[in-house]
């Protein structure tokens, strides 16, 4: 009978600390909707990005370039006849707001 005291007057056992598990290399899914479309819309790549990416198959023409820095940056296909694009011009990004946001901007706009 003492003994069963004494051992439950003894302190637990301590916990063991288990290490994290790896975490793995791809990203999880991401699920759809609103938001996420307008993330992608937001930070999506651009009209303009998506004609200094592409290259035209003619070598003998040079890729017109720009120098940022210490660094040479290619324009592609911006501005280049051939491209099948009448033409090609960096159209401004409207900030979209949703409607209770839009309601208190133009609140402050009246008064």
């Amino acid at each position: 009978m003492a003994t069963k005291i004494e051992k439950w007057q003894e302190p637990p056992p301590a916990k063991t600390v288990k290490p994290l598990p790896a975490p793995d290399a791809e990203q999880k899914k991401r699920r759809g909707g609103r938001r996420l479309r307008k993330m992608k819309e937001r930070y999506g790549l651009t009209d303009m990005r998506k004609a200094a990416n592409r290259m035209n198959f003619d070598f003998n023409v040079a890729e017109d370039e720009y120098i940022d820095g210490d660094e040479v940056v290619g324009l592609g296909t911006i501005n280049k006849d051939g491209t099948g694009r009448l033409r090609l011009v960096a159209s401004q990004q409207k900030v979209k707001l949703n409607a209770k946001q839009e309601k208190k901007y133009k609140a402050r706009l009246a008064g």
